[in-house]
């Protein structure tokens, strides 16, 4: 109150709060949670006929968080000693709660002022003067809160974050490797067969069919990591201690988009090419007894890499495609929908499941936006070389954007 009062900017009084340390009360909310979901699975199963209950009730382990359990494995009647452990787990919350007043106070709190503006005159004029040594600036909503980076020291933020990025970058580094083998060898397989005489045998005996894996193979095996890559930079970013979700998938955006144009454009199509180059040069110094010097002088390096990039550019036409088809997936919601229906015939699924299953899945925003920008720039760049990407690149943008905005929605 008194750092709001000395930046007298509003005649408006705030309500004040200073955080405080909860210590376990969050590890007991979410024992509790987990214990009623829990419950809610025991009684719709066993409950699924109530004019004809199973003849045995369903049985449990206590959980391993359970003092009053601690070290027992034998099974326990589920419903009595979940429905207990809920009540015990109720009456500590209420008790820590009761208490938390008393507890030591956390470097942060909140003003909340009546109406819009005020607060953010406050922040405004406190932008640059940091009162009694404070910073004062616009609370973001209490779900886009990372509450445990809250109490962390610029210091410790700096630390955390400089690891965070060895760790992006060590990541970056060691894709490389599995990266450039399936430039080299799964985008065209023909450089396979240069080094593996046997399977060169079975591409001339069936071109059809290893076509058809060249054109899916690489694309799928490069979206299917790419799948799990956003998950590992969110939990590298709450490491770092960013604040807000918010601000960790800012973060997360610039570091897919880095690792994308550094791993997926620049190492995987050089990589590309220049493994059709030397397989050109090593060719003409066997079968055409030139010297190193004489084929590589003869090789034209600017025109065989500009060549060997006009044929990678096949696999972004295909990578494009199989994004297309991924926008229609997520439009047309199947896997959740054949799930959904799955469960509600043949499962026992809880009133809190069915809300789940019909409520609208969440946008990944970070990982669409961050598509959209790695898509046009790869069109960007081999449009020069393969001017049939623009195309491909324009239908997808059109179809992407539409349905994204249903999305959204």
């Amino acid at each position: 109150m008194k750092i709001t009062d000395d930046l007298k900017t509003t005649p408006e009084v705030p309500r004040a709060a200073i955080a405080r340390n909860t210590k376990d009360l969050p590890d007991l909310i979410e024992e509790h949670q987990e214990a009623v979901i829990e419950l809610e699975k025991v009684l719709a199963k066993y409950l699924k006929n109530p004019s004809k209950l199973p003849a045995n009730r369903p049985m449990c382990k206590p959980s391993k968080k359970d003092s009053s359990h601690a070290g027992k494995n034998e099974k326990v009647d589920a419903i009595d000693y979940l429905t207990s452990r809920i009540d015990q787990l109720e009456k500590r919350i209420r008790e820590v709660r009761e208490s938390v007043d008393k507890r030591d106070a956390m470097p942060y709190g909140f003003a909340s002022y009546e109406s819009i503006d005020s607060a953010h005159s406050v922040a405004y004029l406190a932008k640059r003067r940091h009162p009694h040594g404070t910073t004062v600036r616009l609370a973001p909503k209490p779900n886009d809160i990372i509450w445990k980076n809250l109490p962390f020291t610029p210091g410790t933020r700096k630390r955390r974050r400089i690891i965070n990025n060895l760790w992006v970058a060590l990541l970056t580094l060691v894709w490389i490797a599995p990266n450039a083998l399936i430039a080299v060898f799964l985008t065209n397989l023909s450089n396979l067969g240069l080094v593996w005489a046997g399977f060169r045998t079975q591409l001339e005996t069936n071109p059809n069919f290893w076509a058809v894996i060249q054109g899916v193979a690489s694309p799928a095996i490069t979206s299917l990591f790419y799948f799990f890559l956003p998950s590992i930079f969110r939990r590298l970013s709450i490491q770092a201690g960013d604040v807000t979700k918010t601000s960790r998938e800012r973060h997360v955006i610039h570091q897919l988009f880095s690792f994308f144009v550094f791993n997926n454009l620049i190492v995987f199509s050089l990589f590309a090419a220049l493994w059709q180059f030397i397989a050109t040069v090593i060719d003409e110094t066997k079968n055409q007894n030139k010297t190193l010097m004489q084929a590589l002088q003869d090789g034209q390096p600017l025109v065989k890499i500009m060549l060997a990039l006009c044929n990678v550019s096949p696999f972004w036409i295909s990578w494009l495609l199989q994004r297309n088809l991924g926008a229609a997936i997520d439009l047309s919601q199947i896997a959740n929908l054949a799930w959904g229906s799955f469960a509600r015939k043949f499962l026992s699924p809880t009133p809190r499941q069915m809300i789940e299953w019909t409520a609208p899945p969440p946008f990944d925003y970070a990982s669409y936006y961050n598509y959209f920008l790695f898509y046009m720039t790869v069109a960007l760049c081999f449009s020069t070389l393969q001017p049939v990407v623009l195309l491909v690149t324009a239908l997808y943008f059109v179809i992407d954007a539409y349905w994204k905005k249903y999305l959204l929605m």
